[in-house]
């Protein structure tokens, strides 16, 4: 129940959409089954047979107060023509919502699971795989949003258009319309036993598809690397092995899925003979007539297609369990503004450790240990060591990119613990050692935090990297 309840709270926010697309598909499928009803009542008036059909009385009123074929006929077209007509003007409307409803979630889902993403700590984006987030972000998010908006119409759908066509075949005859749905719980149960295996076997296809991603995106961010030490054949080779494990695990599941199909129309097609072998006993019986048995056969695509439909939804219900859960997964790690400070004090630069020791959450070890200094405002200090001894960490755990477990950091006099992140982060600047730039100019990229900062002061900046040149 928590995983459907994970599911459908993005589609809450437009429940209004959903009434709406839940109405007219109910009105929809009723509205069809009227006219096998017209194709029976002609039948019956070319055949000279009193008319006794459930059509609505507003149609029945107006057919009976003509007594020429034709005219009647002529009647019974325009009423289809007219039905049909309305039918795709409700269907337009039904498909835009929908989709208007699908493109919303999706927005609302990538625009939650990237700023809750933003706010993790820097620790879980130094060990989590980028292409697992990047597909978590992307497929996961366009898979639960295209469930959520659509396939819960499109079960409300099948179960509507089962009942209202299984209500007009037994206004026909009972007998027709329980040879009709004698199939459904077969092919319920072979769906429940589709939709286990499925929530098993996309978790895995997830699993590896977001490996093969991942790849991808160290190879692209790294492409340097790989041609300075000529590895261009391992990469190529880690790819090849991990693109086959997908396509292995995919082929499996299509295997299943082909079988599942298959059965599905065998076990469709049984249900349609047997149905017109009844309707022939039937007739002979004189319980029936021509008319009887087109307008049945006619509303059996409403019983049987309708079912077939059901491994649909069901694999895809699968398919967005897994998905929400992996984005569930995300949004469930607490964000690094958990433990904040509320304190903006003014910052002169006054800076002192005292005791400080750190260790990283997957070891025992200290990386640092009852660290202790003082730096004053103006100073300027260089913090040499061998590579991993810590003189990074120290920067960072500064500006709170890394949490330190003893001690104290005093920044002024205050506890760096007590400060708003986000204001000592503006407050203290940090030049990391690993370079990036985002797509824009240079000249961009310095002013990336403030668009309104004065050109020349921007240019003063570059002048002091010796990239002044390089600018635009």
């Amino acid at each position: 129940m928590r995983k459907v309840k994970m599911l459908f709270k993005w589609g809450v926010k437009y429940w209004y959409m959903t009434l709406f697309v839940l109405f007219t598909t109910i009105l929809l499928q009723y509205m069809y089954s009227e006219i096998p009803l017209f194709i029976q009542y002609g039948i019956k008036v070319l055949e000279g047979v009193t008319p006794d059909v459930g059509l609505q009385k507003i149609f029945l009123d107006i057919l009976k107060k003509y007594d020429d074929v034709l005219t009647i006929l002529l009647c019974l077209a325009i009423f289809v023509v007219s039905l049909q007509g309305t039918r795709s003007i409700l269907r337009f409307f039904d498909n835009f919502t929908k989709q208007k409803m699908n493109e919303n979630v999706a927005k609302d889902l990538r625009d939650t699971i990237y700023k809750h993403v933003d706010k993790l700590s820097y620790s879980y984006h130094n060990n989590v795989d980028t292409g697992d987030l990047i597909q978590r972000c992307t497929t996961d998010v366009e898979t639960t949003s295209r469930f959520v908006s659509t396939r819960f119409v499109d079960f409300v759908h099948i179960i509507s258009t089962i009942i209202i066509g299984a209500y007009r075949v037994g206004s026909i005859n009972m007998t027709l319309m329980l040879v009709s749905i004698v199939f459904i719980p077969i092919t319920g149960i072979a769906s429940t036993i589709y939709f286990k295996y499925v929530s098993k076997k996309f978790k895995e296809i997830e699993d590896s598809e977001s490996k093969m991603t991942t790849i991808i995106q160290e190879n692209l961010a790294s492409v340097r690397v790989v041609r300075a030490f000529n590895t261009e054949k391992f990469e190529m080779d880690k790819m090849d092995n991990q693109s086959k494990d997908y396509l292995n695990k995919n082929l499996k599941f299509s295997k299943v899925m082909s079988f599942y199909w298959g059965a599905s129309d065998a076990l469709t097609m049984v249900q349609y003979t047997l149905t017109v072998a009844v309707s022939i006993y039937l007739a002979k019986q004189g319980l029936v007539d021509a008319a009887d048995i087109s307008a049945c056969l006619m509303l059996m695509g409403m019983l049987i297609w309708p079912i077939r439909g059901l491994g649909r939804i069901i694999s895809d219900y699968g398919k967005a369990l897994v998905a929400a859960e992996r984005i569930d997964e995300v949004l469930r790690i607490p964000t690094e503004y958990v433990d904040d400070g509320d304190k903006i004090p003014e910052i002169k630069g006054n800076i002192e450790f005292k005791d400080v020791s750190f260790k990283f959450d997957d070891t025992d070890k200290y990386l640092l240990h009852n660290i202790s200094f003082n730096i004053k405002q103006g100073e300027t200090i260089a913090i040499v060591g061998k590579t991993g001894c810590g003189k990074s960490t120290i920067a960072k755990i500064l500006t709170r990119l890394n949490e330190y477990q003893d001690g104290d950091v005093l920044l002024d006099g205050v506890k760096v613990k007590d400060i708003d992140k986000q204001y000592l982060r503006s407050k203290v600047g940090l030049i990391l050692q690993d370079p990036f730039l985002y797509s824009k100019s240079v000249y961009g990229n310095i002013a990336i935090t403030n668009k309104n900062i004065e050109k020349d002061r921007v240019y003063d900046v570059a002048k002091m990297a010796a990239i002044d040149k390089d600018i635009h």
